[in-house]
């Protein structure tokens, strides 16, 4: 989350000609409520069945869907708190690049679903978009009550006194550091390539990442 995977993926599509996907918005249309209303309702844990399927059926039409060219197979690039794209399985031949049928945004929590860790690192170009504590911070600090991860306990109105911004930074940045320590070791595993995205422009990033592939 903050990395810049949705507006980095925008850019990215329409520099290679292909559609953007945003996971996360693909499951809303599914289930036609937004994601904390689905995380109130039934939890994370039918979340993460439920994004595996979507992530599933997100890749299968696009690999099935997709324009390739002669001798390749297209399969999607995947941006995420994780990834970007895997171009066509082909390799590259007569000095043509494979094509690329998609970009594809994940949800930060993605790849710490084994079916979908798996999905990602087989089937796409896995991009980990990596940023520091303090951007990640920054980016996210007027973004938390939009996002179930990121929410900390609400304290009692009628025993406790409501948390300043400064105590609320602090509890947002001890929830960042510690969702960062359970999955940076699994987004570096899954992912294919790494980014370092601080103090980058979303075009900036674009480019790095269109040398890269």
């Amino acid at each position: 989350m903050g990395c810049g995977k949705s507006s980095v993926g925008k850019v990215l599509s329409a520099r290679l000609g292909c559609p953007f996907t945003d996971l996360d918005a693909a499951i809303v249309e599914r289930i036609g409520c937004t994601i904390p209303e689905f995380f109130a309702r039934h939890g994370e844990a039918d979340f993460r069945t439920l994004e595996s399927d979507v992530l599933s059926a997100t890749l299968s039409r696009h690999t099935l869907t997709g324009h390739s060219l002669p001798g390749h197979t297209p399969s999607p690039l995947t941006p995420g708190n994780e990834g970007i794209c895997r171009s066509g399985r082909g390799g590259v031949s007569g000095g043509t690049a494979p094509a690329i049928s998609a970009v594809l945004a994940l949800g930060g929590g993605t790849v710490m679903t084994p079916d979908c860790a798996h999905m990602v690192q087989e089937r796409t170009r896995c991009i980990y978009l990596r940023a520091s504590l303090d951007t990640l911070v920054e980016r996210l600090r007027n973004e938390a009550v939009g996002r179930p991860m990121l929410r900390t306990r609400t304290p009692d109105p009628g025993t406790e006194p409501c948390p300043t911004p400064a105590d609320a930074d602090i509890a947002l940045r001890e929830r960042i550091s510690s969702l960062l320590a359970q999955r940076s070791a699994t987004y570096e595993s899954v992912a294919h390539h790494i980014i370092d995205v601080d103090g980058l422009s979303v075009e900036d990033v674009a480019r790095s990442i269109l040398s890269t592939i």
